[in-house]
């Protein structure tokens, strides 16, 4: 594979050349999702508010003090989720707009994995508990699934530190396409 080029070192005009180079042969495929993504995380918001007023009207008194506390936690954990994906947005699509560039910085998206295993955990955990129980409590079970949980939150958090380590999307585009299409180096 070819050399990713450190843009750290490069000068402005440079980075946005080639920035405009990897992004701008075809934007409704390079950009589209970027933008679709804030759209539809805003109408998914909107429908999860109307469910936590569902439940807070008809539920919240029967329901388990747990169930509840995680409730409230994945409610204020998703209202911050928008407003970052809003601001995320707003920095891509309106503050920088026609910068190529900013396409290429991965410090604002590195948070993404970790941030949405902090939501999708806990309600994993929920449905394990189901799970176990509905499976006549088997330990096997419920150890198995525990761990399949616990190491996606170790891989999120190892890919957000991967993200840290990077000068721009096209280090971590060229991560995953060596990682993915290299053939290892062993002989047989």
């Amino acid at each position: 594979m070819a050399e990713v080029p450190d843009i750290a070192l490069m000068p402005p005009e440079q980075v946005e050349q080639l920035a405009q180079m990897a992004l701008g042969g075809d934007l409704g495929f390079n950009l589209g999702p970027w933008l679709l993504g804030v759209i539809f995380d805003a109408i998914a918001f909107g429908i999860m508010i109307q469910q936590y007023q569902t439940w807070w009207t008809y539920s919240k008194d029967s329901e388990r003090r747990l169930m509840s506390w995680l409730t409230h936690y994945i409610n204020l954990n998703q209202i911050g989720w928008t407003a970052y994906i809003i601001f995320f947005g707003m920095h891509y699509f309106v503050y920088n707009f026609g910068r190529f560039s900013v396409f290429l910085d991965v410090k604002l998206a590195m948070i993404f994995p970790t941030w949405g295993w902090t939501v999708s955990g806990p309600i994993k955990f929920f449905y394990i508990e189901r799970t176990w129980k509905l499976n006549g409590k088997n330990i096997f079970l419920g150890i198995l699934l525990c761990c399949l949980n616990v190491a996606e939150c170790g891989m999120c958090i190892y890919l957000t530190w991967k993200f840290s380590t990077l000068s721009s999307g096209l280090e971590a585009a060229a991560c995953i396409l060596s990682f993915a299409f290299e053939p290892s180096n062993e002989s047989n």
